[in-house]
């Protein structure tokens, strides 16, 4: 994974402590970005995260 970008998404349960969860067990240089919620699928919310994010 080293030299990738990472973003992680949720649906019902939230982010949580699965984020911490996730960054323990991936290996590697990884750039992390902010995990998300999205449990009500929205194109326009959607497509404003990953504009933020990416």
């Amino acid at each position: 994974m080293t030299g990738k970008t990472l973003v992680a998404v949720f649906s019902a349960s939230g982010v949580g402590r699965s984020d911490e969860e996730l960054h323990k067990n991936v290996k590697g240089d990884v750039k992390w970005e902010k995990g998300t919620q999205i449990n009500r699928p929205d194109e326009a919310i959607i497509k404003k995260w990953l504009d933020e994010v990416l």
